[in-house]
């Protein structure tokens, strides 16, 4: 229903130095060192965030008089899973579609062949 634009920000770094290898050597009056260092570095952000500050479930729909809907069956659907999904009533959806109350109407062979259901 509402949102909010209220947030909540962490920001971090982590940064590290490893010597690997090292080597020194003397000649004469000079000292030389080789040296093989690792840098690793990481840069973060964390934040909350409020989008939602209330949802609410099971209000009815309002259908005017002309609305239907077209619902094309998967192969596991039955009669009974789609009033379900569309909240309508399963002696309607077969009357609507001429189904026989032979199959069980929880059977996926209750809608077997069927290219489409109309739903209103």
């Amino acid at each position: 229903e509402g949102m909010q634009g209220a947030s909540e920000q962490n920001i971090g770094a982590l940064t590290g130095a490893e010597i690997i290898n090292a080597r020194a050597r003397i000649d004469g009056e000079r000292i030389g060192i080789d040296a093989e260092i690792g840098i690793s570095g990481s840069m973060w952000e964390n934040s909350k965030q409020q989008m939602l500050d209330s949802v609410s479930f099971g209000e009815a729909l309002i259908k005017n008089g002309g609305d239907c809907v077209i619902c094309f069956p998967a192969r596991e659907d039955s009669v009974w899973s789609v009033a379900k999904r569309y909240n309508s009533p399963i002696d309607e959806i077969t009357v609507l579609n001429q189904i026989k109350n032979d199959e069980a109407l929880d059977s996926p062979q209750s809608v077997k062949g069927a290219k489409y259901l109309i739903i209103k």
